[in-house]
Formats: structure tokens, C-alpha cells, sequence
């Protein structure tokens, strides 16, 4: 049975009809507008504090400890950071400004980039910068970037007084016996501390040895592990009349390790068709304990010698850390040197194996300006190696 509506209602029904009908038109339409300008809308809405987008804004004390990041960073481990009452233009402002002084031969990019780096955690959060006073300043805003609004504040000032902490580097001649005279003399009177290479049959003629003596260098031999190897050697010095005959004895021994100034340390080389002696090493090793040597220890080294080396109480050094650049050629090796000595995260720069040629000494000249602005000095290798106390 149907239901009979008045005509009076049905009117009544169909006007709401049409209001529901426009309700639903707008809110479609508003919809659509806001899915359009949503992101400005809720800009304006962050802007004046309307809603919360959770972001992690910078606070005082963090930028103060972005500033301590990014000096110790840089080595500049003491450089005093001055929170000022007023903003570089003498005005008092409602953000933090900060002070502080930055070594006058950095570059202000070194600062800007570890800076930008050191900050990538925080939200909307910009860095813009600008040098003054023909770049002996450097003014850096931290910005908030959607509402520009000023979070902090930097005045780096370039100053003589601001110094990263000293960092060691030591350089490393492998087959120095294949240097020309010339270029070892020049190498010798830079009066730069460096560590070379020799092996027992390399005998230095007088006047590289003279010089050698007198120099900032420091010896270590590579001694096979093998017998016929040593025979040769000692018919090399029999020859050299270092010694008498070619005995495998302590006597010849310590006479084949006094033809070499400033020997300071040795390491044991194994020929993989070569087999190790094991008495040939306990008399090697004699020999290191009496001249006070240190024992170098290589991945290559005969465990023999490495045990025994520690059970007399030597100085035990580590080179498997050296790093090797001697396939380098003269600009791939001053490359290499100035990525590395950059690195500020670390006080041992390390000990680099370079090939014993004009190439090299030249790629040395050119960084020695950049070590002094990065207050690094130059060490003997054994200086900076690694001391291992246990095997």
C-alpha cells in the first residue's frame, strides 16, 4: 500500500532537495580549491602559529653547538665562540648571534660547506652567507626557509691566532737505491724528515751515505727469509769488502747493518718459492735486539719472526696501514696527498709509500706550502707507526 504525501509536503521536500543539492555543489567545489592552493594555505597556517607541522626548529643552543661541531671539524679544538648582544649591524635583535674567529689561510667555503653538512638534521633550515670587509669576515644567517624568518646569527673574523691542532705525515721511499744521485741530494737537503727503503746488497756510495747521515732520513731494511738470497748479499759486501768472507755469521751480520746510516728498523721479506729459515731469522733477529731496532710487521711476515720479536720485548711496528701511492704518477700523487691531508678527522695522517724518483720530490715540494697552513708536520715513518703490544 503506498503512502499518500500532501501536495503541501511534497513542495516542502523538494525545496530541501535543491538547498542539499547546492550544500553538496560547494562543498565539492571548496574541496577543489583547497587540494589546489593546500601548500600555500598551510604555509600561511604554520606561518602564524595556526598549526604545528612537528619540525625540528633550531634552538640558541643548538646553533651554538652546530659552531662547536663545525670547528672541532676543522681541528680547532680551542677557538673561543662569543655569544653577542647585538647583531652585526650594532642592532638588538630577537635571534642569537655569535662570534668567533676562523685561521686566516682557510678558505670561509671550508666553514659554509662542514656547516650546511653538520646542519642537514634540522627542517627548513637555509644558510646563506656573505664575506666583508674585503673578505676578512664572513657574515652567515641560518634562516628559516619557508617563514625567512632570521634563526641565528655568525660573524666569522679571519685571525692569525686561530690554528688547527697539529697532525703528523711521513713519507716513505720504497727501492731508494733507484733514486739518481742528483735527486736524492735534493730530496736530503729539504731537511725534511722522510723514511727510505733499502734492501742489504743496496750499498750507498760515500756520498749519498755522507748526506744521508746528516740528514732528517731514516733507514729500514727489507731482509729476505731465505738462505740463497743472503748468500748473494754477502758476496755483494765481500766484493764491497765490508766483510771478509760470506759466512752466514753475527760478526758479518753486524757488519753488513753498520755499512747503512741511520738505520732505525727492518722488516722481513718472504719470496712465496722461497722458504724461510728459521735459524737464518733467530740470527737476524739477534742482530736487530743488539742495534736496538725496531721489528716492522707486514701481512707477509713469517710468523717465526713476529713470535719471536715479541717474546724478546722489541719495538714492534705496524705498516699494513701504509698506504701505497707508488703507482702514481707526479699529479695523481699531489691529488692524492692534498684529499688526504684535508681530512681534518684525523691527527695520524698516515705514512705514504712513494716511488723513489724526480716525480716524487717534485709532488713533495709542491704540498709542503699547504702542510704549513694546515699546521701538519712531517714525521719519520717509524715516529707515527702504529706500536703493537700484542700479537
Amino acid at each position: 500500500m503506498e503512502t499518500w504525501i500532501k501536495r503541501d509536503t511534497r513542495k516542502q521536500f523538494k525545496s530541501h532537495r535543491g538547498t542539499i543539492i547546492v550544500l553538496v555543489l560547494l562543498i565539492i567545489a571548496v574541496s577543489l580549491c583547497l587540494y589546489e592552493y593546500y601548500d600555500n594555505i598551510e604555509s600561511l597556517l604554520v606561518r602564524y602559529g595556526m598549526i604545528s607541522t612537528g619540525e625540528k626548529v633550531i634552538s640558541e643552543s643548538e646553533i651554538a653547538s652546530l659552531i662547536r661541531k663545525t670547528l672541532n671539524d676543522h681541528r680547532l679544538f680551542d677557538i673561543e665562540i662569543e655569544k653577542a648582544l647585538f647583531d652585526y649591524h650594532n642592532i638588538k635583535t630577537n635571534h642569537p648571534c655569535f662570534k668567533t674567529i676562523w685561521p686566516e689561510e682557510f678558505p670561509f667555503i671550508w666553514f659554509n660547506t662542514v656547516l650546511k653538512q653538520n646542519s642537514a638534521g634540522f627542517d627548513n633550515l637555509a644558510i646563506t652567507s656573505g664575506e666583508l670587509d674585503n673578505a676578512d669576515r664572513l657574515l652567515v644567517y641560518l634562516i628559516h626557509s619557508q617563514s625567512a624568518d632570521t634563526l641565528g646569527e655568525i660573524l666569522l673574523k679571519s685571525s692569525r691566532q686561530a690554528q688547527p691542532e697539529m697532525s703528523s705525515i711521513a713519507f716513505l721511499f720504497d727501492n731508494f737505491a733507484d733514486y739518481k744521485i742528483e735527486n736524492a741530494l735534493e730530496l736530503i737537503w729539504m731537511d725534511i724528515p722522510f723514511g727510505f727503503i733499502l734492501k742489504p746488497d743496496q750499498i750507498p756510495g760515500d756520498k749519498i751515505s755522507k748526506a744521508l747521515s746528516n740528514s732528517r732520513g731514516q733507514c729500514i731494511l727489507e731482509i729476505p727469509a731465505d738462505r740463497d738470497s743472503w748468500e748473494l748479499i754477502l758476496k755483494a759486501h765481500r766484493m764491497a769488502k765490508n766483510i771478509d768472507d760470506i759466512e752466514f755469521s753475527a760478526s758479518n751480520l753486524r757488519a753488513v747493518f753498520g755499512v747503512f746510516p741511520t738505520l732505525d728498523g727492518i722488516y722481513f721479506f718472504s719470496d712465496s718459492n722461497a722458504v724461510a729459515d728459521r735459524d737464518l731469522i733467530k740470527l737476524v733477529m739477534e742482530q736487530i735486539e743488539y742495534y736496538r731496532l725496531a721489528y716492522i710487521k707486514l701481512g707477509s711476515s713469517p710468523v717465526y719472526a713476529d713470535s719471536l720479536a715479541y717474546i724478546k720485548g722489541l719495538k714492534i711496528r705496524d705498516f699494513n696501514t701504509v698506504i701505497d701511492f707508488t703507482g702514481l704518477e707526479e699529479a695523481e700523487l699531489i691529488n692524492g696527498l692534498i684529499k688526504n691531508a684535508s681530512d681534518f678527522s684525523k691527527s695520524n695522517k698516515g705514512i705514504y709509500l712513494i716511488r723513489s724518483n724526480e716525480e716524487s720530490s717534485k709532488a713533495i715540494k709542491q704540498v709542503q706550502e699547504l702542510f704549513e697552513r694546515l699546521n701538519i708536520v712531517q714525521s719519520r715513518p717509524l715516529r707515527i707507526a702504529l706500536s703493537i703490544e700484542n700479537l
